[in-house]
């Protein structure tokens, strides 16, 4: 099984019905599940975390007209993960040695430029040995030593 990390962008982007790159994630997501290559499909809770706080304004786009939004919207997020985690191939993975993660995450700022949390992205799934599929143009246009994939000519592409 190849172990494939899901960035917090692919996963708004699939979540996103008018997201820039939704039409791209969805037809990405769809190659990954349809493929005869065996993968893992990883989110970290760390990712959850960045999709949470990124999808809740296209539900409630006016924040001042919602007082109860982050009670209302945490329910509906809680069923869109819970749907996404039903499929076998989904895998919630928690942050195990944090230590060695953080030193992973401080090496790939310091060595590719990585924003702070691009670099626990990039530790995460170094950890465990995943590509990245991403839209982020920081993963897609630094030279990581993690596969790239976004469906693109500036990343990989699945077969």
């Amino acid at each position: 099984m190849k172990n494939l990390y899901l960035d917090a962008n692919f996963l708004i982007a699939i979540l996103v019905g008018g997201h820039e790159f939704h039409d791209k994630a969805v037809e990405l997501l769809t190659i990954i599940l349809n493929s005869e290559t065996g993968y893992n499909l990883i989110i970290s809770t760390l990712t959850l975390d960045e999709v949470w706080a990124h999808t809740m304004p296209y539900t409630y786009p006016n924040p001042e007209k919602n007082p109860t939004r982050y009670s209302s919207f945490a329910e509906e997020f809680q069923n869109m993960v819970l749907k996404l985690l039903s499929h076998q191939k989904f895998m919630l993975i928690p942050i195990d040695s944090p230590k060695q993660i953080f030193e992973k995450a401080i090496g790939g700022s310091k060595s590719y430029n990585l924003k702070p949390r691009d670099a626990f992205h990039y530790a995460l799934a170094s950890f465990y040995q995943a590509s990245i599929v991403t839209f982020d143009s920081d993963f897609r246009f630094s030279k990581t030593d993690l596969e790239v994939i976004s469906g693109d000519e500036k990343g990989n592409k699945l077969s």
